[in-house]
């Protein structure tokens, strides 16, 4: 086993698995701290998308009341 215990790739592959564990545990304790940071972001694009729709609509009015005058 002491062989074992010096190989880099055991080295590499116990660290790589350290962080994840320790990324695990950082997000499980600030779980409700990510979940309002992503809904945040979430309403922030729900509000773009929103003025996009709105534009379009503006420019479908336009049109029409431009096609309505030419009528």
């Amino acid at each position: 086993m002491g062989i074992l215990a010096i190989n880099p790739v055991v080295i590499i592959i116990t660290a790589i698995i350290a962080a994840v564990v320790a990324l695990t545990a950082i997000i499980v304790s600030n779980w409700d701290t990510i979940k309002g940071w992503f809904a945040s972001i979430g309403e922030f694009f729900v509000g773009i998308w929103e003025g996009i729709k709105e534009i379009g609509t503006n420019i479908g009015n336009f049109f029409s009341g431009l096609w309505e005058t030419i009528k």
